[in-house]
């Protein structure tokens, strides 16, 4: 493998609440002969409530609770439903929430994540799952395929699982080397471009900004398009990246990769790495004040900046954050 792991160093994880909140639905009535009311219930054991004070901290609670309507009303479930917030997971760049949703059928955990770093923060509905029987009602696109999913009227099989994790996994090896390759030939083709530019040390100091000389990350371009900008772009063309999100907060860099389920935990931070090793090559190509990465460094632009990652499928299955701080050698990660 192309690139040298950091020594895995524990960092602090979310903090997980344990208190009351619940919120109420007001009617949201369609025309269904399957009308659907909630009913008085405990919630299921394990089930770790939020309390008032952090649900009014808690981003856009309302939207969680449409969200979690419209995802119902598309199973067969209309009515009047009072959700219970619990099962909080926060980080500094993430949130996951469970709602507890007792009907007079079923009772239901809807489990939605919201990334924090991007422009579009909203919540997402990752799922819908039955409480007693743990059949799924509805699961995302991102992991289609991976489970059995069943009819909320009828809790018969409407889609079977036909693959394993383990199964995917095993598919997704050979395209993430075959990646790896292609990542490797994308750095040296742009930087041949870069050196036929003809283009000194001295003129490259200058960015396109019209601002003239910066080292500012998030003002830095190359080819006429911002570097994070492009690195968000090009990254997620890998098979082992579905999504990147960066956000630049003063003397910070935080990057948010999200990973295919089937990917194992070295992948995720191998994935989470090229994103950086890429951020910080663009730097180098648009100011030649940072220095390219290399075999044994990610580049001289985490030595003006802090990074920060987190890597992760959107289901908490890696729940992976790396760091470096400017006087580091490497990414150091939590596990």
């Amino acid at each position: 493998m192309r690139m040298k792991k950091g020594t895995m160093l524990l960092l602090a994880i979310a903090v997980i609440a344990s208190f009351l909140m619940i919120i109420a639905l007001g009617g949201v009535e369609e025309p269904s002969s399957s009308a659907t009311e909630s009913v008085a219930a405990e919630p299921p054991e394990g089930f770790e409530l939020v309390s008032q004070a952090q649900g009014e901290e808690l981003y856009d609670t309302d939207q969680a609770v449409n969200k979690a309507a419209d995802v119902l009303g598309g199973i067969g479930v209309y009515g009047r439903i009072n959700f219970t917030f619990g099962n909080l997971e926060d980080s500094e760049l993430s949130t996951s929430i469970d709602l507890y949703a007792p009907l007079s059928a079923k009772k239901l955990i809807i489990n939605l994540m919201r990334l924090k770093t991007g422009q579009d923060c909203e919540w997402k509905v990752v799922s819908v799952k039955n409480v007693e029987n743990n059949h799924f009602y509805y699961i995302c696109e991102d992991s289609a395929g991976l489970v059995d999913v069943y009819s909320y009227e009828t809790d018969e099989l409407i889609s079977k699982a036909f693959k394993t994790f383990e199964e995917a996994e095993s598919e997704t090896a050979a395209s993430v080397a075959a990646a790896e390759d292609e990542f490797e030939d994308q750095l040296d083709s742009i930087a041949e471009k870069h050196s036929d530019s003809g283009t000194t040390s001295e003129s490259a100091a200058f960015s396109s900004s019209s601002s003239g000389f910066t080292l500012d990350v998030s003002e830095l371009t190359f080819d006429g398009e911002s570097i994070i900008t492009s690195t968000e772009k090009d990254m997620c063309e890998y098979d082992y990246i579905k999504d990147v999100t960066i956000q630049v907060d003063k003397d910070e860099i935080d990057i948010v990769v999200q990973v295919p389920s089937v990917v194992d935990d070295d992948t995720a931070k191998m994935a989470g790495e090229d994103v950086a090793r890429y951020l910080a090559a663009q730097a180098s190509w648009a100011n030649d004040y940072y220095k390219q990465p290399g075999s044994d460094d990610i580049g001289s632009l985490y030595d003006r900046y802090t990074l920060m990652l987190y890597v992760d499928d959107g289901y908490k299955n890696f729940d992976l954050y790396g760091a470096k701080a400017k006087n580091a050698n490497s990414i150091h990660w939590n596990k």
